[in-house]
Order: C-alpha cells, then structure tokens, then sequence
C-alpha cells in the first residue's frame, strides 16, 4: 500500500511539473507573437527669422532621417537608408509613420541638407541622434522608447531647426532708398510736390528785405542829387 502510495505522489509530482511546463510555453509563445508590431512617429519644427522685411514664408528647406543600424526601419518613400523631406517657412510636421516589428535598439541620425542655390541664410547645423528602443511590455505588447541627442550631449525637449535670413548690402541700399522715398512721400502733398518750409519762407523774406532797402536806399540817392542840382 505504501509503494502505490509513493508512486502515486510522485506521479501527481511529474503531471504538475509537466503542467507547469506547459504553461510557461504557451505564455512565452503570446509573448513573442510575430504579428506584434508598434508604430511612431517623430515630431519636427522648423523657424525661419529674418533681419530684414524679406518674406521668408515661402522659402523650403530639405532634412535628412538617416539609419545608422542595420535593418533599421523608415518611413514609406525612403532611399536606402535614407528619407529626405521638405519643409516651408515656419511649420511643424511629424515625421513618420516607422513601424517596428522586432525588439531591438535602432539609432538615427536627423540633419538638414545646405542647399547652395539658398543664398544669404544661415542653417542650423545641429544633427541629432535617435536612439529607439524596442522591447515587450507585461501585458505581451511591443513598446517604443526614443532618447534624443542633440549634439551636446544633452536630450532635446523637441526636434527644432532655425534658419536665419542675413541682411546683406542690397537689402542696406534698399531700405535706404525706401526711407528716403518714405521720407519724401511723409513731406509732401498730395501731388508729390515738396511744400514750402520755414526756411524757404525765411530766405523769401530776406531777399524782399534787401530789395526794399536797396529801393529806399536809391530813392534818397535821387533826392539828395536834386536837392544840389536845385541849389546850384
């Protein structure tokens, strides 16, 4: 009785264990399901200023998401490892959709290509790195963490580019001659002729002074010259 017994507890022992055993496996099968996937996106600013009255709206930069590991996923429409994007004036833009299907830590690197034909800006010249990790949650779903470098060593709170129009000698002679035309424009009527001013009307009666005098003064030229011709 005691030898059935016996074999009984370690029989009971082995179909718990292989129980066990089982359950392990299926929950490390949900884990690991190929058909998980997660997707981001990475938010982009770009700022243009200018030192003069340009308008720099409508002027368009182009950006670079590059892949620095191998397999590392882009947006649809890259090439090879890159994708390229434009953007114009002051705007915002995600960019995006990466779609991960796979753990793992992923890096990128996102600048802004210098175009030669933009003349008179200044780039941005950070570059910045991007560090994705992905890996699974408790819940059996995959997750996505990103840590930004800017360069400096430090994390951005944003991806941000600002570029900067330059004032340049013509833009000088320009606003120089559009003051002056401001200038004559606020001093004049409406024709476009220039009114007379205090000075003018102070030499207008300076020269009628003199006239007067001179008129006074050959008046009594005249009387004296009678006055002896009488005489004599």
């Amino acid at each position: 009785m005691q030898k059935v017994t016996k074999k009984w507890i370690k029989f009971s022992i082995c179909c718990l264990l292989l129980f066990v055993a089982a359950i392990h496996t299926i929950e490390n099968t949900h884990v690991y399901a190929a058909n998980k996937e997660v997707s981001i996106i990475l938010p982009l600013r770009q700022v243009v200023t200018t030192e003069t009255t340009k308008n720099v709206e409508d002027f368009s930069f182009d950006y670079c998401l590059e892949a620095l590991s191998e397999n590392a996923p882009l947006p649809d429409g890259k090439d090879g490892s890159t994708y390229t994007f434009s953007l114009t004036g002051n705007m915002e833009k995600n960019i995006g959709v990466i779609r991960y299907e796979n753990v793992g830590v992923y890096k990128y690197s996102l600048y802004q290509i210098h175009m030669d034909d933009l003349k008179n800006f200044t780039y941005d010249t950070k570059v910045y790195t991007l560090t994705v990790y992905i890996k699974w949650d408790r819940d059996g779903d995959l997750i996505a963490e990103i840590i930004g470098d800017n360069g400096s060593g430090e994390k951005p709170e944003k991806l941000e580019f600002v570029n900067t129009y330059k004032k340049t000698v013509i833009d000088d002679t320009t606003d120089d001659k559009n003051d002056g035309k401001k200038s004559n424009e606020q001093y004049s009527d409406g024709d476009g002729k220039q009114p007379d001013t205090g000075d003018v009307t102070r030499t207008k009666d300076y020269i009628a002074c003199i006239l007067i005098s001179a008129i006074v003064i050959l008046v009594l030229y005249k009387s004296r010259k009678r006055e002896k011709q009488n005489l004599t």
